[in-house]
């Protein structure tokens, strides 16, 4: 099981963690992307994605509102209690003070009424209560930068929340779920990606396994290229005999078909396992023959 790693750069983040960190975020997207098997090329937006994690600006933000709430539920006669009490009449304007952050924070999250008023009802509500507008938050901030990347196309179409996706976690060889990860997240070797690398235009970027002139993009391999059409079948009939669903019968629904093979458009998750191994075998296989077709051809 791929657990998020218990970082040292947290340390009493409740206390100093309501500032920017770009480094820390790219030590987190480097694991998460070593994890998975990605490339660093990868967007960071991916690994977070992949694998349900916040930001650790967003995770600083949460330990910091936690203790906060911690703080107000003390009696007025802890030393801790009387500091706060003091600090916040004299500090809660400057940026790098605790009090600041604090504030700083809840206005960013449209709480700014809960700093004066400081009613944040039972302690555990408070948590509960201040984790999911975080996650929330967070959550649409993640979204909106994988809208701002054209890589991503067929990421967004797949992934729809911050949560860790299930093949994580599935009993399949770690090389199938590496080309699993690879291909949602767009950083393969199909000629859709390596094009990019040299800025070749897009409609030139023709798979060179078939002879059908067609752009090499993930749709293309998964569910077009009559090179794999073999095991393609054999993909298609196991599914049928584990699961009951006859694909082929929607077949000519892309998108619809892209979604119910990687994504989430099948809602039990048991069959989603069971259609997702099948594709991951599939995947392990049809890039072994690409391999061999593309090697063969180098040396005619």
């Amino acid at each position: 099981m791929m657990l998020r790693p218990t970082l040292a750069i947290e340390y009493a983040a409740e206390i100093w963690g309501g500032a920017d960190w770009k480094q820390a975020e790219q030590v987190q997207n480097k694991v998460g992307k070593t994890l998975l098997g990605l490339s660093n090329s990868t967007a960071g937006e991916v690994a977070r994605g992949e694998l349900g994690w916040l930001s650790l600006k967003a995770r600083r933000e949460l330990k910091q509102l936690i203790y906060w709430g911690k703080v107000l539920k003390m009696d007025d006669s802890r030393l801790v209690k009387r500091v706060y009490l003091q600090c916040k009449k004299i500090t809660d304007s400057m940026r790098d003070s605790f009090c600041g952050s604090v504030k700083r924070t809840l206005g960013k999250l449209k709480l700014d009424h809960l700093w004066s008023s400081e009613a944040i009802g039972e302690l555990k509500d408070w948590i509960s209560f201040i984790s999911s507008v975080i996650r929330r938050k967070d959550t649409e901030l993640w979204m909106q930068a994988v809208q701002m990347k054209p890589k991503l196309r067929l990421y967004r179409y797949l992934k729809t929340d911050l949560g860790r996706e299930d093949y994580i976690t599935w009993q399949i060889p770690t090389s199938h779920r590496t080309l699993y990860a690879r291909l949602r997240s767009g950083t393969h070797q199909l000629r859709l990606e390596t094009g990019r690398w040299v800025n070749e235009p897009e409609e030139e970027r023709l798979c060179k396994v078939c002879i059908t002139g067609k752009v090499e993009s993930e749709e293309h391999f998964l569910l077009d290229c009559y090179v794999y059409s073999k095991i393609r079948e054999g993909m298609y009939r196991k599914i049928f005999d584990q699961t009951g669903f006859n694909l082929l019968l929607l077949k000519d629904d892309k998108k619809w078909l892209l979604d119910v093979l990687m994504g989430h458009g099948l809602k039990d998750k048991e069959a989603r396992e069971k259609v997702g191994k099948a594709v991951s075998t599939f995947l392990a296989v049809a890039m072994k023959i690409r391999s061999q077709n593309l090697s063969q051809s180098a040396e005619v």
